[in-house]
């Protein structure tokens, strides 16, 4: 009779151990009785159905027993996400940014659209140059998310991502792992593959500055586009003006001009 009823549920020591450390490292309290679930049991009849059909652990218990028990494990996978960012975003500390839009004021559309700023050499940070981040912290971001996540600018009600601007979208074959590899030296490869598509950016150097060419395939007529991620710039960057040149299929003239770069803090 005691195995029909099913054990009694326990918070694992592992669960509570991340969401301990995390309260302790940011002074939060928790109450004293913050793991205790009551009498939530696992309902051993209703597990044996639910495992036939593919399903997880059925519980049995009040209503309140069974909503603390989630909310337990939606903390925890709460405290491992932000923990996973923290680490992912902590690569880049030292490296500042600019996001970038272009606008089409004008009455009809423009397509084949080349794009350049120049940008002192010693202040740019190329994406091939930036920090990549520690296996461990890779491999479980990979799990989880993608790195378009993190970089790419996304749309807003005033202007289009650059993914809209694509004509013809290139299909990305699913990359096939080897039997055998070096799992770190695979993350890595792969991340730095994963960020090359990202920043769709030529670069090249011309004496003391650094090049950086863009081309959008098409934008409509009174739309603005995003870059296609942040431009990166070192952290003890002063920089009070990007110059830029456009040019493009329809419009016969060559753009040029100076964007004032104002700091965010």
């Amino acid at each position: 009779m005691d195995l029909l009823k099913g054990s009694l549920i326990k918070i694992s020591e592992d669960i509570k151990k991340i969401i301990t450390l995390f309260v302790e490292k940011y002074n939060f309290t928790l109450s004293n009785d913050f793991f205790d679930v009551g009498k939530l049991r696992e309902d051993f009849t209703a597990n044996m159905l639910s495992t036939l059909h593919g399903g997880g652990t059925v519980l049995k218990g009040t209503p309140s027993e069974k909503r603390k028990y989630e909310y337990i494990f939606a903390v925890k996978e709460e405290i491992e996400d932000y923990i996973l960012w923290e680490s992912i975003e902590k690569n880049y500390d030292n490296l500042n940014m600019t996001k970038l839009l272009i606008e089409n004021s004008g009455n009809s559309f423009d397509e084949d659209i080349d794009i350049e700023i120049s940008i002192p050499v010693s202040l740019l940070i190329p994406h091939y140059k930036m920090p990549v981040p520690e296996f461990t912290v890779l491999d479980s971001f990979d799990k989880k998310y993608n790195f378009s996540d993190l970089f790419s600018i996304q749309q807003t009600d005033k202007y289009f991502d650059y993914d809209s601007s694509v004509k013809n979208k290139r299909f990305t074959p699913m990359p096939i792992e080897p039997v055998f590899k070096n799992e770190e030296m695979w993350f890595e490869k792969k991340y730095k593959s994963e960020i090359n598509k990202l920043f769709s950016y030529e670069i090249f150097e011309r004496k003391d500055e650094a090049i950086v060419k863009l081309h959008v395939d098409y934008i409509k007529q009174h739309t603005s586009i995003a870059f296609p991620t942040p431009i990166f710039l070192d952290m003890e960057a002063k920089i009070d003006n990007i110059k830029y040149r456009i040019i493009s299929k329809n419009n016969p003239d060559i753009r040029n001009g100076t964007l004032k770069v104002i700091p965010s803090f």
